[in-house]
């Protein structure tokens, strides 16, 4: 696998991860596909940087604070931000 492929495959697994997990506008039961991807490569970057889950939930948190002005639900935040931490441990096993 080559590093171009590899990086397509993580942020094609965070982009899905930000839309059915963490998903604070609800459209990953039907609206667009894009709606996260201003956040892919930010969290890819957490994701190779070998950010923890806390970081990375810290950093969901304030993208909420910043474009929504209140936090959305906590298990999703942390649930998303779990799931891009074990991506680390896939790659690592890569």
């Amino acid at each position: 696998m080559t590093a171009k492929q590899a990086t397509s495959g993580l942020t094609n697994a965070v982009r899905k991860i930000l839309l059915r997990e963490w998903d604070p506008c609800g459209v990953g039961g039907g609206g667009p596909d894009d709606e996260y991807d201003d956040y892919v490569l930010p969290v890819a970057q957490l994701v190779m940087d070998g950010k923890s889950a806390s970081e990375i939930a810290d950093y969901l948190l304030s993208i909420e604070i910043r474009n929504w002005l209140s936090p959305f639900d906590d298990r999703e935040r942390n649930r998303a931000a779990h799931l891009l931490g074990q991506l680390q441990v896939h790659r690592r096993l890569e």
